[in-house]
């Protein structure tokens, strides 16, 4: 979910004064005109900005008749572009932001010309390098983000970050979902009432022909971003193939285009050769409505889970241990149908993917390969079930 372990080599300080000489060259060269503009800071991941959505509707509502800017990640904007929350997206590329010096030149001195009033990021695991200097480089007068945790900042990182802000919004130390984080945020930043619900996504794109499924039919996402986090895909193939035979639903696997071997590894096990392979054939709001229109999504913690709950789809979340209680599983109290999260707890959860424990090279960490098969059909079944008795 956009979130990583932090780092600190000696090396990477002359980069940091260099990045931070190159953005105020950027900026003492570009005119800034001011305006009664806002300006939103999203930089994480998909999966982030669609548990923010909800937020972004408040805040919307409360900043009524003010232009909004979002500055996105690049991987989001196709999504953002189509919800209409914002009135102008701005998207960066991050790797490009962080090591490009032309690039990173060319986005601070467009953010800046902005001549934004208020910069805003809600950021609670904030990254210096992106999210804290894209807010400095706004000239905002009024800077507010989340004091937030150290999970990608070194102490230093903070120290001089937090100096960027005109304001900090304290956070509990009590352990939080990432909904809750953003509720707690939007308090803090005086938004009135506050809806406590599942982000909807509206219906944004329609479907061409190639990607339209004649019948009912059932999502896989066997990716994860990272190895480490990932079912097995012939655990996943197991599953898949019992699905289909139940609820005899038509599979479909999508997916990055980098994940093709391991769609056809699972299309193999599932002895489906029926299935249909859209891994690295969508766009996002393409997977938004394809996701839309299934029947279920049985998928690892990617955002592919938050973006089935955004539309109104049963899931089914493998759930390792790195961030657990974070992003997975959604609080109780909230309404709506919710992902179902499959897991076998172990006393180390929370590591933050520092996993103590050996495992394979190329293979998933021991909390992930512990997953039983069975497990999650059980979970097929309850999801399915608790649609059934909600519609």
């Amino acid at each position: 979910m956009g979130i990583k372990s932090c780092y600190s080599k000696p090396f990477n300080l002359i980069k940091h004064i260099a990045r931070y000489l190159l953005d105020l060259v950027a900026r003492s060269s570009a005119t800034r005109t001011p305006s009664n503009l806002i300006v939103l800071v999203k930089v994480d991941g998909i999966g982030d900005f669609v548990l923010w959505l909800e937020s972004a509707r408040a805040l919307r509502q409360h900043y009524n008749g003010r232009e909004i800017v979002l500055i996105a990640n690049e991987i989001f904007v196709d999504l953002a572009e189509k919800i209409d929350f914002f009135d102008q997206v701005v998207e960066v590329d991050l790797n490009n932001f962080e090591n490009d010096w032309r690039y990173r030149f060319k986005v601070i001195r467009k953010v800046f010309r902005l001549g934004a009033q208020i910069a805003i990021q809600p950021a609670y695991s904030r990254v210096f390098v992106t999210g804290d200097a894209l807010v400095r480089a706004t000239g905002a007068v009024e800077r507010i983000g989340f004091d937030g945790d150290l999970t990608i900042r070194t102490p230093w990182q903070r120290n001089v970050g937090d100096r960027w802000y005109t304001r900090l919004i304290p956070s509990t130390e009590e352990q939080l979902s990432e909904l809750e984080r953003n509720w707690e945020f939007l308090k803090g930043l005086g938004v009135g009432k506050v809806r406590y619900s599942l982000a909807e996504i509206p219906q944004i794109a329609e479907l061409p022909d190639s990607l339209n499924i004649d019948g009912e039919y059932f999502i896989i996402f066997p990716g994860a971003g990272n190895i480490r986090r990932m079912w097995p895909a012939d655990s996943f193939g197991v599953v898949a193939r019992s699905v289909a035979e139940e609820y005899v639903w038509q599979m479909v696997v999508c997916g990055t285009s980098a994940e093709g071997e391991i769609a056809q590894r699972l299309i193999g096990q599932a002895g489906l050769p029926d299935a249909y392979n859209m891994v690295g054939r969508t766009s996002l709001p393409e997977f938004v409505e394809l996701v839309r229109g299934a029947c279920l999504l049985i998928s690892n913690e990617t955002s592919a889970i938050h973006i089935a709950a955004a539309v109104g789809t049963p899931s089914v979340c493998l759930l390792g241990g790195g961030h657990f209680d974070r992003f997975m599983p959604y609080p109780e109290k909230l309404e709506g149908i919710k992902p179902v999260a499959v897991y076998e707890h172990m006393d180390c959860f929370g590591c933050n993917w520092h996993c103590i424990f050996p495992f394979q090279k190329g293979g998933p960490v021991p909390c992930v390969a512990a997953i039983q098969t069975q497990a999650v059909l059980d979970a097929v079944d309850f999801a399915v079930a608790e649609r059934e008795s909600l519609c």
